[in-house]
């Protein structure tokens, strides 16, 4: 029998969680000019970018004086995906014209040297992997953000960031969220915010940080698509991660779970859901041959003495 919980139901609703983050936005935007969304492609921070700025374009939350979209563009992105961060940029930049300011957007990409394929196959690193060496998310998204976030600050000055970090979105995330709560800057409460730049004013904001997987995925499918709440098409980016209907309410925690990538023939997960259910949609199933790269990947992570062990040994089988 399960032991009850002392938070036993005190989960919030849909609408208990926009509230909790349209107040986030209240509190956090009056302190800065400016705003840079940080955009993935992904469900959260798809969710993330089209809720604050229905929430600006409505009037429920202070009007900036700038929005700055940027886009991170690894070239391995899933392709039905990218063509969806694409289509939400041009719908990011109506949004802003509806409530009379200008929303400029910003596709990032890691310079050649740097990307993925490059890298590996060039210099001859390994394929990255989840837990003791995961290169690629830091050189392919994390560096040419963090350049054009810091091309920002330097231009425009008193800059809040906003990001789709959640809880519980995985371990490793939830321990950053834990260190950034025990330093110095670090408010919780009604959305994460860091300081990261005392004299710029710079500022980092994760105003959905408490909304559940089904929160995010009943924005993008449900929510965010109807024309109140901007018309978005994050439809799309439910549906190439599993939700077909949003009837699916009681799987969505478990669909959240076993499609947690975004590259094509992701290196850092065993089997790539993500990638499989892309290549059975009749548009993408020209990519089908991709899932044989995970043969590949495998094999070039091993090393070189490994191999001439195993080939020794099937030798010694023959003889």
């Amino acid at each position: 029998m399960r032991q009850p919980s002392f938070f036993d139901g005190e989960r919030m609703n849909m609408r208990e969680s926009i509230e909790l983050s349209l107040a986030s936005l209240r509190e956090y935007i009056p302190r800065h000019r400016h705003i840079v969304l940080m955009f993935s492609g992904g469900k959260d921070s798809a969710a993330a970018m089209t809720f604050t700025l229905w929430a600006i374009a409505t009037g429920r939350v202070p009007l900036p004086e700038s929005i700055t979209v940027v886009l991170a563009d690894t070239r391995l992105e899933l392709p039905p995906l990218m063509r969806t961060a694409l289509l939400l940029l041009d719908e990011a930049k109506e949004a802003g014209a509806s409530c009379g300011v200008r929303v400029e957007t910003r596709v990032v990409v890691a310079p050649l040297d740097d990307r993925i394929l490059v890298y590996m196959l060039g210099r001859g690193v390994p394929p990255a992997t989840n837990m003791t060496m995961r290169w690629c998310t830091r050189l392919a998204k994390g560096d040419p953000m963090q350049a054009a976030m810091m091309d920002l600050v330097g231009a425009l000055g008193s800059v809040l960031t906003i990001t789709g970090l959640r809880e519980g979105e995985s371990a490793v995330r939830d321990r950053r969220i834990n260190t950034v709560c025990s330093t110095k800057g670090g408010e919780c409460g009604a959305g994460l915010y860091q300081r990261t730049a005392e004299k710029r004013a710079a500022a980092v904001l994760a105003p959905l940080l408490h909304w559940r997987a089904c929160h995010i995925w009943e924005w993008n499918f449900a929510w965010a698509p109807l024309e109140e709440y901007g018309g978005w098409s994050t439809r799309l980016v439910a549906e190439v991660y599993g939700i077909d209907s949003p009837d699916e309410k009681d799987s969505l925690e478990e669909i959240d779970e076993r499609a947690r990538t975004g590259c094509i023939s992701c290196f850092c997960v065993e089997e790539d859901l993500a990638t499989q259910r892309v290549v059975r949609m009749p548009a993408w199933s020209h990519l089908a041959p991709v899932l044989e790269l995970k043969a590949l990947w495998r094999r070039l992570r091993r090393h070189r003495s490994e191999e001439h062990t195993s080939e020794l040994q099937s030798l010694a089988c023959i003889s």
